[in-house]
């Protein structure tokens, strides 16, 4: 929670309720992949390329191992 509330006060807030709304689901998947041990940048730039070639958004990654 707290590396949230530091880029919130950082970015001078959100000015928006949707603002609000997509820092949160963006933070959210962010430290889901984080604590399924995946690199998140890394992963998400891979979803995207997986969808841009399919045009099938795949599954959320699970935990590795």
């Amino acid at each position: 929670m707290r590396p949230a509330v530091m880029i919130r006060k950082s970015s001078y807030c959100n000015h928006s309720d949707r603002g609000a709304l997509s820092q949160s689901a963006l933070t959210s998947v962010l430290r889901t992949l984080r604590l399924r041990g995946h690199q998140p940048i890394d992963t998400i730039l891979s979803v995207l390329a997986e969808y841009a070639n399919t045009g099938i958004m795949p599954p959320f990654p699970q935990k590795t191992e």
